[in-house]
């Protein structure tokens, strides 16, 4: 499990948050991974929490790591949803070059 984050880290767990945040559709896309834990990612954050029945404290700990880790989006969904799935794809091209975190 990755490490607990919260607004003000930094780092690759930041990155991969970002990047699962993106995957749920809770950020924009690609761009907004860039490794620091700021109040736009602190946002996503907690609305994914809210949404998801978790404690909406805005720090990825445990909990939310085991939900975003284990909760899948299909690039099915991303177009059902409106959403154009190529940063979805893209994401998951560079987790997997990435590989575990």
């Amino acid at each position: 499990m990755p490490t607990t984050i919260h607004e003000g880290s930094s780092g690759t767990a930041v990155m991969l948050a970002q990047y699962e945040l993106c995957r749920d559709l809770y950020l924009s896309g690609p761009d907004d991974v860039d490794g620091a834990f700021g109040p736009h990612t602190g946002q996503a954050v907690r609305h994914y929490q809210s949404d998801h029945g978790l404690v909406t404290d805005g720090t990825v700990g445990p909990a939310t790591w085991a939900t975003m880790l284990g909760d899948l989006v299909s690039l099915e969904l991303a177009s059902a949803r409106g959403v154009d799935p190529l940063p979805v794809e893209a994401i998951e091209r560079f987790k997997e070059a990435m590989g575990p975190v």
